[in-house]
């Protein structure tokens, strides 16, 4: 960095060139226009001539500079960015200039070096940062073009040219930003919720510019489908919540619990089985009834989802899989240890079963009456009747009231437990008196 009082210098990238006056030799080049510019603006421009075997010296050379000019040029190779050339209008391509630019790049980035992307110099940001490019999009309306580009009010390119609007801005471009660096959707973001035109878009779920964020963007690595919304308990444990300072207004892209699709039900199924999650009962049992209700609908395929090792239980804890039942007959809950219980809504529970590949508990755990009880008109019977009222237990005319009601099990549980309530294979609902001592 250049000592304090002196003029700030910056750095441009040179280009490997055919001829220029004056020069014995192939001689490195760039615009005089960048360096015009630098020197108007009151700092000295430093060219980096395009030799590979700088590279290794570009950190230390970039703190010896105040800052970094990205200026135009050909296109890069598309292998910088993962892809093989698909495009025949590919042109202008260098491996040393590629080499460099990205090295600049990177190293200005670790070092916090403020940095002008111009041209094909915001496209070398956006591959050095790991996104991705549009190898051609057409040249209509942007092959030697002008066209006015509004700018946010207040950022550093409306103060430098002391207005909101450049009115003839020169473009040569055919190609465009794909996929932006993952780094840079939080800011991204930001942008897109702070402009008018494209804030609404961010509000619609369905839309073709919804659709394309939630399938691409990620925050701290995490895709937007798959962050819950803030203050948002649904899916608490289990997501992590989206705390960008603008997720209001893109709230609508986030986890939805009332759109489970098969995206948003893998992130969720890989979360239950993930040990380092902490969810808390109440959110295990509505995560697996919205999941088994998107099965029900047919919005989920079962067979889409890759399960994971581990299943969760209705005490929070994780379970091994081949221990687990699905409980589909509520009074089955009482007599099967709970941290065996994988437990959604009772209605869904062979959807459960199925989209967990689990069984259900009736099939694998069965009980008969052991205590004697006392036969009655449901109607009739205090205990029943409350039952009824209060916990939503409901048979048909007959009751049978036990002292202490007991049943025996086998299967993979076995022995005599005591049971709140139990309904035989003939549909007769057994009690247990809840009320004795209470009505003499």
């Amino acid at each position: 960095m250049s000592p304090s009082g002196s003029a700030p210098v910056i750095l441009i990238v040179g280009r490997l060139a055919r001829d220029a006056k004056g020069v014995r030799g192939a001689p490195f080049a760039a615009g005089q226009r960048y360096f015009q510019a630098v020197a108007r603006g009151g700092g000295v421009p430093l060219m980096l001539p395009p030799i590979a075997e700088l590279v290794d010296e570009v950190p230390a050379l970039l703190r010896r500079v105040d800052g970094v000019a990205l200026h135009g040029g050909g296109d890069i190779d598309p292998r910088h960015y993962g892809q093989e050339a698909t495009a025949e209008q590919l042109y202008g391509i260098v491996p040393e200039h590629d080499l460099v630019e990205l090295a600049v790049v990177r190293a200005a980035l670790e070092a916090d070096v403020p940095m002008l992307a111009i041209c094909r110099g915001m496209q070398v940001l956006n591959v050095a940062m790991g996104g991705t490019l549009e190898q051609h999009i057409g040249t209509e309306a942007h092959w030697f073009a002008h066209h006015e580009v509004p700018l946010t009010p207040g950022c550093k390119l409306a103060e430098a040219i002391g207005g909101t609007t450049v009115r003839a801005g020169h473009c040569v471009h055919h190609q465009a930003l794909d996929l932006v660096a993952d780094g840079a959707w939080a800011a991204a973001l930001g942008l897109l919720a702070a402009e008018p035109a494209t804030r609404p878009l961010l509000a619609d779920p369905v839309g073709y510019t919804g659709w394309w964020l939630r399938r691409h963007v990620r925050l701290a690595g995490v895709p937007l489908a798959r962050l819950r919304r803030p203050a948002d308990p649904s899916f608490a444990g289990l997501l992590d919540e989206c705390t960008h300072p603008d997720a209001a207004a893109f709230a609508g892209l986030l986890a939805d619990p009332e759109r489970i699709d098969a995206d948003l039900a893998q992130a969720l199924v890989d979360a239950l089985g993930d040990p380092g999650r902490s969810p808390d009962p109440a959110t295990v049992v509505d995560v697996h009834r919205r999941l088994a209700g998107a099965v029900t609908a047919g919005r989920l395929d079962p067979e889409s989802v890759r399960l994971p090792n581990l299943v969760r239980a209705v005490t929070g804890a994780v379970a091994e899989p081949d221990v687990a039942v699905v409980v589909d007959r509520p009074w089955l809950a009482a007599a099967i240890p709970a941290d065996r219980l994988v437990v959604g809504e009772p209605r869904t529970a062979t959807a459960l079963a199925a989209l967990l590949d689990l069984p259900v508990a009736s099939d694998r755990i069965h009980g008969r009456v052991a205590s004697v009880g006392r036969p009655g008109a449901w109607a009739a019977a205090p205990a029943a009747v409350l039952a009824q009222v209060f916990f939503g237990i409901d048979g048909g005319e007959v009751v049978v009231i036990h002292e202490k009601l007991t049943v025996r099990l086998t299967g993979d549980v076995s022995g005599e437990v005591a049971v709140g309530w139990w309904v035989t294979d003939d549909g007769v609902v057994h009690l247990q008196d809840w009320l004795a001592g209470h009505l003499d």
